[in-house]
């Protein structure tokens, strides 16, 4: 698997990612919650690693949590 930056996650595949979190119906590391992403596994991960400074980047004003 291919290391992304956390530069080139885009706004709307951090969307994708937020969608699955927010169904709360998957573990996050699970397979199905890459699949139903649409994700690659890839960028899926580099915004697992990247979580916080995502969540800074894309919802300003957003808690850390």
């Amino acid at each position: 698997m291919e290391r992304k930056s956390i530069d080139s996650i885009t706004k709307p595949e951090w969307e994708a990612y937020r969608i699955i979190q927010d169904m709360g119906d998957f573990n996050m590391f699970s397979p199905e919650a890459v699949s139903m992403s649409g994700l690659d596994k890839s960028t899926y991960f580099t915004i697992i690693k990247f979580y916080k400074e995502l969540k800074q980047k894309f919802e300003k004003g957003a808690d850390n949590g």
